[in-house]
């Protein structure tokens, strides 16, 4: 679920539009993002995984996606320690996170297109 304060933000400072926008970047490069990891991991690129999660943790932050915020901190900071195994887990948090954030946001659209 998103978090409506930073809806609210984003409506503050741009309006409707703003928020739209914000929600088509994310659609654009989150998905493709979220798709590279498990490749990233199996190669243990380590790096590329602290960098793709620090990305998607930005666009969560933006539009309130608490949940998705909060796996994909943790899936940095596995990446920042080099741990496979904190990676794995934090990437199957990462994804069901990324559904939930998915199903929200499609609330908010039509929310919004009414």
């Amino acid at each position: 679920m998103y978090n409506q304060k930073a809806i609210d933000n984003l409506l503050r400072i741009g309006e409707q539009s703003l928020v739209l926008q914000v929600l088509h970047l994310y659609r654009t490069h989150v998905p493709d993002k979220i798709q590279r990891l498990p490749g990233l991991l199996k190669d243990e690129n380590f790096f590329e995984i602290e960098r793709t999660a620090h990305s998607i943790k930005s666009s969560a932050g933006n539009l309130g996606l608490d949940e998705l915020l909060s796996a994909a901190r943790d899936l940095e900071h596995a990446g920042n320690q080099k741990d496979a195994s904190s990676c794995a887990q934090a990437l199957t948090a990462l994804k069901a996170a990324s559904i939930e954030a998915d199903e929200s946001l499609n609330q908010l659209e039509k929310s919004m297109q009414l």
